[in-house]
């Protein structure tokens, strides 16, 4: 993301008092210069400004989301599954961490919006998006002990379980499937939970010796 410098020189004008000839936007271009040099955390592109790093920005956006009510993150986000889009991962890993720091229960609510918006009868493909994300999310949060309070949560895992199933999960992205797949992991694979284990019998070899 690219923003012309004045832009941000005007944005960061109320940082500066001006000093008689120059006013505080003008100040605060300057200083744009001086950061482009002496950090370079940020660069420019003729007229335009950027962070050098993409983390940057992708902290910065979800510090700038989690600041915004509920309803108006919600349809950011969740509007047209801006959230599942690859671009936005890390910026909503970064945002879940966010929104801890501000109660569990603002991750809640995200959680309970996006696990609603699924519908009564989603496909797998969807469920797994959604399972893929907001279990990325819940696995940064673990060393805090966070876990959904929406029981929906776990139904959604449960029923990502068809990833595993060829017919069903046919046409579904494979990194979808990787990703859900890695939460089921993390959550706790339901196979493992059954005494589901193959035995096998190992015959002796007749031409082997015994030690």
């Amino acid at each position: 993301m690219q923003v012309p410098k004045r832009w941000a020189a005007e944005r960061l004008a109320p940082r500066f008092p001006g000093d008689g000839d120059r006013e505080p936007a003008d100040q605060a271009e300057e200083f744009l210069d001086w950061e482009e040099v002496d950090s370079g955390v940020i660069v420019s592109r003729g007229k335009e400004l950027r962070f050098w790093h993409l983390t940057f920005q992708e902290y910065l956006a979800a510090r700038a989301i989690a600041g915004q009510g509920d309803a108006a993150q919600q349809e950011l986000l969740l509007s047209g599954d801006t959230l599942y889009q690859p671009e936005w991962r890390e910026a909503a890993l970064l945002l879940g961490g966010i929104l801890y720091g501000q109660g569990a229960e603002k991750v809640d609510g995200l959680f309970s919006a996006a696990l609603k918006k699924l519908g009564q009868k989603p496909s797998l493909d969807k469920q797994a998006r959604r399972a893929g994300v907001l279990g990325a999310m819940v696995r940064d949060l673990k060393p805090f002990g966070y876990k959904p309070a929406d029981p929906l949560y776990q139904k959604t895992l449960d029923a990502v379980m068809d990833i595993f199933d060829a017919k069903k999960s046919k046409g579904i992205d494979f990194q979808v499937r990787l990703e859900a797949a890695d939460v089921l992991g993390q959550a706790g694979d339901l196979r493992l939970r059954d005494d589901n284990w193959v035995t096998t019998m190992t015959k002796r070899n007749p031409f082997m010796r015994s030690s």
